[in-house]
């Protein structure tokens, strides 16, 4: 008899996950160690924006990302720590899961046409 499937587990999500990730490189870092860093992100799927609810884009703090995507904070932290470790430089890495941003005073970007 075939075993019956738990529909709570097995059920994906119908919004992605969404994370906030702050990288911190060490070791006095150069402009050019940054953008190492937020090319190795990018390419990894991160963002340094975040789009609100009422379709407003806003710019994320430095060193910060967003992530959003069908994947656990253990997964978002190893590709962070992936692309992190391209700058050959030590760092720390955070990985907060989001349920409510709340802000003040971030940029608001203007998608290009």
């Amino acid at each position: 008899m075939a075993k019956p499937v738990n529909k709570l587990t097995t059920k994906k999500p119908k919004f992605p996950t969404k994370y906030t990730i702050r990288v911190e490189l060490h070791d006095d870092p150069s402009p050019e160690d940054d953008k190492i860093l937020h090319e190795a992100m990018e390419g990894a799927g991160f963002s340094r924006t975040f789009k609100h609810s009422d379709g407003t884009l806003y710019r994320l703090p430095d060193a910060e990302y967003n992530f959003e995507g069908d994947a656990t904070a253990d997964q978002v932290l190893n590709k962070a720590k992936s692309a992190a470790k391209q700058t050959d430089l030590e760092f720390s890495v955070l990985v907060t899961q989001v349920t409510l941003r709340r802000w003040h005073n971030l940029e608001a970007v203007i998608p290009p046409i």
